[in-house]
């Protein structure tokens, strides 16, 4: 068990019992950086000197109508050049002084052995990654971790053949071009590259990552160059002016690291790896050094697999008891983030399940398109029922005894039928005119654990409730005592009218299709409505199940 050190993972998108800790061997570097005192000149002053020394005597005209900056802004800058001396004052036309000169050249020069500038150093680390042997892209560490943790679940990365030497300048200069890219568009605000390996591929074959350099063959460098150039172009205003060269600067800082150590200090890093709820069949890559690092290692992680055996059945075994340990608590692949998987992770978990959770998807994905504001009027009425005949079929599915109410005669059913609604006055005489025909009796009978309409299920869950007056069968009805009539309405023809039911008519082809219309809250309200009877019915019928 090794000591891990916390240089930064980003642990806040899963949480902890979602995720296992890794322990990445690095090597520390110290190292100085030159760093620069503020200038005495701001930007705009700067461009201004610029276009002048390269013959533009005119800077007001270009810097105002072909850059875009404010006029006022500009003049001030002028005269603030005119009163610093930076102008020779001998000549009708704007030209530069000694000083504004040898200010312009302190300036485009920093680093420049021969210009008085004032210069001072600073410590940071540089990380060397003792897997690859190559450095990872992250120059911005200028204190070491202090507190360690231990944890004897946490899968242990191993290395070898590391002698000490110092990082290869190749590895180096790979590593600083990446940190410009990834500086470049964290203030850019963009995210690139992914932090997610699905394990159930075979990653690329590979013989060794020992001096892998990741990304120098795969990051198109003119590409990231062309696209700060445009960006450079796109900057008119003086804030993003000056953000963008204060990052050239520390680009250049970067450049002009010297390592100071002999020998490094070995740590081992912690990150870790995680399953991703949205598809359990991949891993999520957690970075010791910060989510801007998570691709990189991905990249490392989905090699090294050819070559650790022991790190590959690691990941396979992490994903499987997860998997089986949280599919109770999680929805697993649930990206329309539907509340019902959240609450019954089971339902999005268990094949078992599969039509429920398919049928259940349509009607969201359709109510999406109604919140969107497109008429799917059709397309919502035409999933109601199919979903509402899934989830009864399950429920009488895995309560088999509701199957043997349909060994009734059809004049037990009957009667069984009126004495349940007269003895229970909550119950609505229509739920016994709706429910007592044949057809009604017939479908019933033929119902079974692969198909079924939805209102032949209820009326087994009817009939249970008669014979069963202290079941669940009885209870649901007592909650819902209108629940009858609604599946009916819902899912089938309704007897006391003369139309087809409302969501019934679009599974014809007949002239109601075109007249069938319905609106976003209506959609609304029947989706909430079934959200709710499918609680209450698998909070009575599924529980333990």
């Amino acid at each position: 068990m090794v000591k891990m050190y916390d240089f930064g993972a980003d642990t806040k998108s899963v949480s902890a019992n979602e995720r296992k800790p890794f322990a990445w061997p690095v090597a520390i570097w110290s190292c100085y950086i030159p760093e620069n005192e503020s200038q005495d000149i701001n930007i705009l002053e700067h461009l201004i000197l610029q276009l002048v020394n390269k013959g533009y005597n005119e800077p007001k005209v270009i810097l105002c109508t072909k850059v875009g900056f404010n006029k006022e802004l500009v003049e001030a800058a002028l005269e603030s050049c005119m009163d610093k001396g930076y102008f020779d004052r001998r000549y009708s036309e704007i030209t530069l002084s000694e000083d504004g000169k040898k200010m312009l050249g302190k300036y485009d020069n920093p680093y420049s052995a021969d210009l008085e500038t004032s210069k001072k150093s600073k410590k940071v680390y540089m990380i060397q990654d003792l897997v690859t042997k190559s450095v990872i892209p992250i120059f911005n560490i200028e204190k070491l971790p202090q507190f360690y943790t231990e944890d004897d679940s946490a899968i242990e990365i191993h290395y070898d053949n590391f002698t000490g030497k110092k990082p290869r300048s190749a590895s180096q200069k790979t590593a600083m071009r990446y940190w410009a890219r990834l500086c470049h568009n964290k203030r850019k605000g963009l995210i690139s590259g992914s932090n997610t390996i699905d394990v159930s591929l075979p990653p690329e074959k590979a013989e060794s990552v020992d001096e892998f350099i990741p990304f120098e063959d795969e990051v198109d460098w003119e590409t990231l160059s062309t696209a700060v150039n445009e960006s450079e172009k796109e900057v008119i205003t003086l804030a993003d002016k000056e953000a963008e060269i204060e990052e050239q600067k520390q680009e250049m800082n970067i450049k002009n690291l010297t390592i100071m150590d002999d020998s490094p200090e070995v740590y081992w890093a912690r990150g870790f790896i995680a399953i991703n709820r949205n598809a359990p069949d991949e891993i999520m890559i957690i970075s010791p050094f910060g989510e801007s690092l998570d691709d990189w290692f991905r990249t490392v992680i989905n090699r090294l697999r050819t070559c650790d055996s022991g790190l590959e059945e690691e990941l396979q075994l992490f994903l499987m008891l997860k998997r089986e340990e949280l599919k109770d608590t999680i929805a697993f692949q649930n990206n329309l983030d539907i509340a019902l998987f959240n609450e019954y992770p089971y339902v999005c978990n268990d094949p078992e399940y599969r039509a429920v959770k398919k049928t259940i998807m349509e009607l969201t994905k359709e109510k999406i398109r109604f919140e969107n504001g497109e008429d799917e009027t059709i397309g919502f009425a035409k999933a109601l029922r199919p979903v509402y005949e899934a989830s009864l079929r399950l429920v009488v599915k895995n309560n088999p005894e509701l199957f043997r109410h349909r060994e009734l005669s059809y004049d037990d059913y009957k009667n069984n039928l009126r004495m349940l609604v007269n003895t229970y006055s909550f119950l609505d005489n229509d739920v016994y005119r709706e429910y007592q025909g044949y057809g009604t009796y017939v479908n019933m009978t033929k119902t079974n654990e692969e198909e079924g309409y939805a209102a032949a299920f209820f009326a087994l869950i009817l009939m249970d409730a008669w014979a069963n007056k202290n079941g669940k069968s009885m209870e649901l009805l007592r909650n819902i005592p209108n629940l009858p009539i609604r599946i009916k309405d819902l899912t089938s023809n309704s007897v006391r009218r003369s139309e087809k039911g409302e969501n019934t008519a679009v599974m014809h082809g007949g002239n109601a299709v075109a007249d069938f219309h319905s609106t976003v809250e209506k959609a609304l309200k029947q989706y909430a409505e079934f959200e709710d009877i499918f609680r209450a019915i698998y909070n009575r019928f599924m529980e333990g199940k």
